[in-house]
């Protein structure tokens, strides 16, 4: 059976198991317009959680009204990590430096963590621990991923990172998948694998871009992209390269369900379909904007987006079979990584939210 290690992350849900979403040209169920740009959107047990470009994050429920709001300390930057909803928590990285565990009924503070640095890395919440990475853009070497109990907040261990982490953690079978980097194309831009119990590195690999991207691991195999163009595949126990597929700069990470790897590309390249064993390509899509969603994938579609500044700015969906389109649906701005759930596809445009059904 396939396994997703983001299964263990519900709001990473690329492989949305169960759910479908419209086939046809969709409607606007509807939308809400925020003051701010939207950077991600997760969708969990009725809820809409949306982190906003004023330090923010916004939830609404599936109906598109307003439930909670939470600040954090800084207005001036964007909340870049995805929040993971678990056990009726959210979890949620911010650029004040610390880490937040908020009640997901009502956005009470329950506990909050200090990092050296801000947070864009989306916490992966596994076993009752969150696992986390900071990027201190001014102190070099004070970068960090950290292992926090999921209750208190207290911290059960940190490491010192190779560099910047903007990576989520694959956590799975007692391993910790991680990428690191250090800024720029050469040196300590390495995919990591820790033992997630004491922080300790098992294996590192090297790669000739920035490793800026979450890992996804299945049946044994650790696939991410990178910003060299590659998508690697490695073997989880010891990081050997299996292959590698070279497109143009890949912006967000990749979804691999049913033995296919899906991963978009920038500068008009598109999303293209790769065979998850070997690497060679099922088939590509081209889209005229530069893809920067992960796509996602239920029943048969793989939902992605596009951004407007070298083109268009649209949600697509594609037959995951041959690679062709099924509709397409224009936003307001660049497009959040689209989840599917209940029939609807929630994806965020600009600065609104959307939710599309049939």
């Amino acid at each position: 059976m396939t396994r997703d290690v983001r299964m263990h992350n519900p709001t990473h849900r690329y492989n949305t198991t169960g759910e479908s979403g419209p086939t046809d040209t969709p409607s606007v169920q509807w939308s809400y317009e925020l003051d701010t740009a939207v950077q991600k959107i997760a969708v969990w047990d009725g809820q809409v959680y949306v982190t906003r470009g004023d330090g923010s994050i916004s939830v609404l429920d599936t109906d598109g009204n307003p439930q909670w709001r939470f600040q954090t300390d800084r207005t001036d930057r964007s909340v870049e990590s995805s929040p993971a909803v678990v056990d009726g928590r959210v979890y949620i990285g911010s650029p004040d430096n610390h880490i937040y565990a908020l009640e997901a009924a009502s956005g009470t503070e329950r506990w909050s963590f200090q990092t050296d640095g801000p947070v864009n890395s989306p916490p992966a919440v596994v076993n009752e621990t969150v696992y986390v990475g900071s990027r201190n853009i001014i102190a070099d070497g004070n970068d960090h991923i950290y292992a926090l109990d999921a209750d208190s907040g207290t911290e059960r261990w940190s490491t010192q990172a190779n560099g910047g982490i903007h990576s989520s953690a694959a956590v799975i079978y007692g391993t910790v998948y991680i990428g690191a980097s250090d800024g720029t194309d050469h040196n300590n831009n390495l995919v990591s694998a820790l033992e997630a119990a004491t922080g300790t590195e098992r294996w590192s690999f090297q790669t000739d871009g920035r490793v800026e991207l979450s890992p996804v691991v299945v049946d044994g195999t650790v696939y991410i992209g990178d910003s060299d163009g590659n998508v690697y595949a490695l073997e989880s126990a010891s990081g050997t390269k299996r292959w590698s597929f070279q497109t143009t700069g890949i912006m967000m990470s990749p979804a691999v369900v049913d033995g296919v790897v899906y991963v978009g590309g920038s500068f008009s390249s598109g999303i293209h379909a790769l065979d998850a064993t070997f690497g060679s390509k099922n088939w590509s899509f081209q889209v005229d904007g530069e893809v920067e969603s992960s796509p996602t994938v239920a029943d048969g579609t793989v939902y992605v987006g596009s951004h407007e500044l070298f083109g268009d700015a649209h949600i697509y969906a594609i037959n995951t079979t041959d690679g062709t389109e099924q509709w397409h649906f224009e936003t307001d701005g660049q497009v959040t990584s689209p989840v599917v759930k209940d029939g609807r596809v929630y994806v965020a445009g600009g600065d609104t939210v959307y939710a599309l059904g049939e």
